[in-house]
């Protein structure tokens, strides 16, 4: 659940999971191997010198979480989704299912109802692992087979991965001819095997 991953880096969890999490969402273009082995926004930050739109990105991200901190688990909620940005971004990834629109605006929702009545961010963990027996909640996070491209992989992690038509002409790609092409390709690949 992104929501529980930005309010865990709220609260001060600074395992990279997290961070893959949430990194993009929206969109801040950071690079998955720019996050070294320690969680350090000012680190991040640096590696995008000569890229001040990334770095504001981050600057500001880092804000928001030093806000979201001091803020109850419910106005963080709404912080997240409201001033981050965070409803538009699941309204640009899915503008073209509306269904699933409406279940991910549904599970926030209920994410954000389930936080009035808790005082950290454990006992809120402990409340949704609660509502799992709800079917509207178990439809949202049960297990799912998810496609993507290998660009929209970026910045996410999962257990299994298949990657489908590795072959001459698919990756690289039969358009890919020079060098750079050929290397952006080859980068591409790995992200999609990491």
């Amino acid at each position: 659940l992104d929501i529980m991953a930005y309010l865990k880096i709220a609260y001060g969890n600074r395992e990279r999971k997290n961070l893959f999490r949430i990194m993009n969402k929206p969109l801040r273009y950071i690079e998955r191997e720019d996050i070294g082995e320690v969680f350090d926004l000012n680190k991040i930050c640096h590696k995008y010198e000569g890229k001040p739109y990334i770095q504001k990105r981050i600057t500001e991200l880092d804000k928001d979480l030093n806000k979201i901190s001091r803020m109850s688990l419910f106005l963080g909620i709404n912080y997240i989704r409201k001033k981050i940005g965070y409803d538009e971004c699941l309204k640009s990834k899915y503008y073209n299912d509306s269904i699933k629109l409406e279940e991910k605006l549904s599970l926030c929702d209920m994410i954000q109802e389930l936080s009035k009545g808790c005082e950290d961010i454990n006992q809120l963990a402990e409340m949704i692992k609660a509502s799992e027996g709800n079917a509207a909640f178990e439809k949202q996070t049960s297990n799912q087979l998810m496609l993507l491209t290998l660009h929209g992989s970026k910045g996410l992690e999962f257990e299994k991965v298949f990657l489908m038509d590795c072959n001459e002409q698919n990756i690289p790609h039969h358009k890919a001819r020079t060098p750079n092409e050929i290397e952006e390709e080859r980068r591409m690949f790995y992200v999609g095997m990491t």
